[in-house]
């Protein structure tokens, strides 16, 4: 191989290598745990709403009053809607 074209191969090689080579030396994927990090992407996912919230709550007269985010169940019995 003669000058320029011992310099284009070579050129070629290192920028392929550069390339590939963080897939190469990258750690594999995690083993499944039941340790999830708050972070990660393979957790339960989006969060998700109540299938029905109705945006009441137990007000001061044991009666279902507006209040956003919770449910009321009745006989002054309130949850939260996550």
């Amino acid at each position: 191989m003669t000058g320029p074209w011992k310099i284009a191969f070579c050129s070629i090689f290192i920028v392929t290598l550069l390339a590939i080579g963080p897939a190469l030396i990258s750690p594999g994927a995690p083993a499944r745990s039941p340790y999830v990090s708050a972070m990660s992407i393979d957790g339960s996912g989006a969060p998700v709403a109540a299938r029905h919230c109705n945006d009441r709550a137990c007000g001061a007269s044991s009666k279902c009053e507006r209040a956003v985010g919770f449910n009321c169940l009745g006989r002054c019995q309130t949850r939260q809607c996550f």
